[in-house]
């Protein structure tokens, strides 16, 4: 084989080969628009292609021992007279093979262009041919971190308020009355909802915490935030109700607070940090339920036989139209702050909290293109079953249906007005900030 770090032992289903090279085309189809007369053009990523691997092998008289096998055990497949039964192989398969790449592993696909080359050189050829992955469910090419991205911005947050803590203590006209007040203030933020714990793995034990005042003020907003947390987790269940709740528990923080204080401030902008945050963690999860989800509504619950074939329970995502609302609603929270920060000339305060805000927007900006929109239809007396395959769904889509459907009682005898996923037909870039929403605690 050729000398090139081996994982795996290179074989077309059972027939093990003798690579030479392998070369792997990534092609991207781009759709390129071109004005006339200008040099102006706009690109348009349409995906990428489908993967095609150009295998080079060799069949010869002595081959090599191959990683893992011994002569005495298994054959050398790639023995000149295997190769006229591995064309044959070929020739004959109308089915998708399994090619082991000595990296990659195994893919499924197509074989396309075989070539065979002969020299004269005894008992020996040369096969090449095209190799075409087969993906027939969808892969992930660009994995977007957003809950490590908008710790990041947490963290950064954080030192931010810090600063301005410090900065404060610096132009404080005495700075035993300064210190008086943050320690009062710490003292009120220790004690809220002090029954409640934070566990060991939270945010706020990630950061680094000084023994001045400045720094142990921040811890107690950073507990105290926490906490508030802490106290909707069991709501956790219910995505965009937990954002609104702890949203709702953020803003009775902040109001203990005098309006238009310094400890009011502080509070407004680590809270409306940490929701950010806390969405982020809710998005990837409702993301990963949405892949159960997709896969489990393709698994039947009966065999050929038709027997039933008990199935685990299909967990809920997140519609199109709830992302979006949520993503609203998160997005108040941090317009607000950003507008207090803005009045007080804090800077560095309102570009870590658009940074957050702009990792949120365009992170549902794509993963809501895989969700469907929300419409309403109106049916004759049926069974929701029939109704989901009426719209192109899984036959087990139907439970999804009656938790969207609150107002069926009877899922075997259903009429009226049916609210039904439907994939986005066509999904923009909304412009700008998402604005408005009402708080009410649920």
């Amino acid at each position: 084989m050729a000398d090139f770090p081996v994982r795996y032992n290179a074989k077309l289903d059972d027939y093990y080969l003798d690579i030479i090279d392998i070369t792997d085309n990534f092609d991207v189809a781009l759709s390129v628009h071109e004005y006339p007369f200008s040099n102006r053009n706009i690109i348009e990523n349409m995906g990428q292609k489908t993967r095609v691997l150009n295998v080079n092998c060799v069949f010869q008289q002595n081959p090599p021992a191959e990683l893992g096998r011994s002569a005495s055990s298994v054959p050398h497949i790639s023995s000149y007279d295997k190769h006229f039964f591995f064309l044959e192989y070929i020739r004959s398969g109308r089915k998708s093979y399994t090619f082991t790449h000595p990296k990659y592993g195994e893919l499924n696909g197509q074989i396309a262009n075989v070539r065979v080359d002969h020299d004269d050189t005894p008992e020996y050829c040369k096969i090449s041919f095209e190799f075409l992955e087969q993906l027939e469910t969808e892969k992930v090419t660009t994995t977007i971190f957003i809950v490590n991205e908008e710790a990041d911005q947490f963290r950064i947050q954080n030192t931010n308020v810090l600063n301005a803590l410090n900065e404060s203590r610096r132009a404080a006209v005495s700075l035993t009355q300064w210190t008086a007040r943050m320690v009062q203030g710490q003292a009120y933020l220790d004690a809220y909802l002090n029954a409640i714990t934070s566990p060991a793995t939270s945010i706020i034990n990630t950061i680094h915490y000084a023994s001045d005042t400045a720094s142990q003020t921040m811890q107690s907003i950073n507990s105290a935030v926490d906490r508030v947390v802490q106290s909707f987790v069991d709501t956790r269940n219910l995505p965009a109700q937990f954002l609104n709740n702890i949203a709702v528990g953020f803003i009775a923080l902040r109001e203990t607070f005098a309006d238009g204080s310094d400890e009011a401030n502080y509070v407004q902008v680590m809270s409306a940090s940490r929701l950010g945050y806390e969405a982020a963690i809710i998005y990837e999860e409702d993301e990963t339920d949405r892949d159960v989800v997709k896969s489990k509504e393709r698994v039947s619950s009966f065999d050929l036989k038709g027997n039933y074939i008990a199935t685990t329970t299909i967990v809920e995502a997140m519609t199109s139209n709830e992302l979006e609302i949520s993503l609203a609603d998160v997005r108040t929270i941090l317009n607000e702050a950003v507008a207090i920060e803005r009045r007080n000339g804090n800077t560095a305060q309102v570009e870590t909290l658009l940074t957050q805000a702009k990792l949120l927007q365009g992170y549902i900006n794509t993963i809501k293109l895989d969700r469907e929109k929300i419409e309403t239809k109106e049916y004759p007396i049926q069974t929701l079953h029939s109704i989901a395959r009426d719209n192109n769904l899984s036959y087990q889509a139907a439970s999804r249906l009656l938790s969207m459907n609150p107002d069926i009682h009877n899922p075997s005898f259903v009429s009226g007005g049916v609210e039904i996923p439907v994939p986005p037909e066509e999904v923009s870039v909304p412009p700008g900030f998402l604005l408005g929403s009402r708080w009410s605690k649920g």
